[in-house]
């Protein structure tokens, strides 16, 4: 949990929802705790997915999806949200991703997918990304990351929006909550925003995340 103050933009496609310090959020993949950056209001911070470097190259890393669960510990109304990516670097820009809600705080349903248009833009040209699927009432959220470039998932700001129109999927797949606020799905997802169809099997979960974490070596330089 975290403290927030509390504040309310007003955003072109409806308002901004103001962060309550009484949520409960959570990632499958970050370094240190820095899903929380990606609510704290400052674009100066952000949220990364675990890798491991050494020698100023990173030799291994968690493996898209990437999981942001936000349990909001009440029924919200949620519309849509805003994508603020970070500016010092590319890798980790998300460029496919999926949302599921929840109306109990476990049972999750996808609503919404979508991408967004950072595949070939340099971070100087990044602004914030808005998507809304229209009025849903939740108690929970999460967002799964199924492409991210260079393999990463990154945030400097996380915002979900109400007041936007927009279309909910129709028979999205669902999935109970493992019991970590992540998630284990055991239906069929789409990975990497592409036609590539795999199963979520309980085994190849990663007990201390509830995340499928395939490790390789690499010789990339994460600046």
């Amino acid at each position: 949990l975290m403290v927030l103050p509390m504040c309310m933009a007003v955003s072109a496609a409806g308002e901004t929802i103001p962060v309550e310090s009484s949520w409960e959020i959570l990632a499958s993949s970050q370094m240190g705790t820095s899903v929380t950056n990606a609510f704290d209001g400052n674009v100066a911070t952000n949220w990364h997915s675990d890798y491991k470097a050494e020698g100023g190259k990173v030799v291994s890393h968690d493996e898209a999806p990437f999981i942001v669960t936000v349990k909001f510990g009440k029924d919200m109304e949620v519309s849509g949200w805003r994508y603020t990516p970070r500016k010092d670097n590319e890798a980790g820009t998300i460029l496919a991703y999926n949302i599921y809600a929840s109306k109990d705080g476990e049972n999750y349903t996808k609503i919404f997918t979508g991408t967004f248009d950072y595949a070939t833009k340099s971070k100087a040209d990044f602004t914030p990304s808005e998507a809304s699927w229209g009025a849903y009432t939740m108690k929970a959220i999460k967002i799964v990351v199924t492409n991210g470039r260079g393999g990463y998932g990154t945030a400097a700001e996380i915002e979900f929006l109400k007041g936007t129109s927009g279309e909910i999927l129709k028979n999205g797949d669902t999935f109970k909550d493992s019991g970590d606020g992540l998630g284990e799905n055991t239906d069929e997802t789409l990975r990497q925003g592409e036609a590539e169809i795999r199963r979520r099997l309980g085994s190849d979960i990663d007990a201390s995340c509830g995340q499928l974490r395939r490790k390789h070596a690499q010789s990339i330089t994460e600046a």
